[in-house]
């Protein structure tokens, strides 16, 4: 929902899939802000993508593979895979990456005793250019 993101702040609040993803922040790539601020400042829908239902996204997703002439057998988790792959060739943390796509994060020193400032995930993620 849109009153999930800060655009000023440049963040976003998402994730609900496992206890570890539900419900992070997570700052939006310089990137793609543009398009973010797009479909916020756009539209009625108090979604920022008109219909968040998973399997109208997959619908969307292949239709948009299609229309880019791509190989069909991609599927929406080929963007995580991407996005992990690009994270860890820019040198991002592994934590800052775990926390992005919401992995639990099983080392007990960096879940319950490290208290990381948000600026820290921001810049690891503006690590990928």
């Amino acid at each position: 929902m849109k009153t999930n993101i800060d655009i000023n702040e440049k963040w976003i609040i998402g994730g609900g899939k496992t206890k570890a993803g539900t419900n992070r922040r997570v700052p939006i790539h310089p990137k793609i802000l543009h398009l973010v601020r797009r479909y916020y400042e756009n539209g009625d829908s108090v979604y920022l993508f008109k219909d968040p239902e998973y399997e109208n996204y997959r619908k969307r997703f292949h239709t948009a593979i299609k229309h880019m002439g791509l190989d069909k057998a991609h599927t929406p988790h080929d963007c995580r895979v991407r996005f992990v792959t690009m994270a860890k060739n820019a040198g991002c943390d592994e934590y800052a990456i775990k926390r992005l796509v919401g992995h639990v994060i099983e080392d007990l020193t960096e879940r319950v005793y490290t208290k990381r400032d948000f600026s820290w995930i921001r810049d690891e993620l503006e690590k990928i250019k």
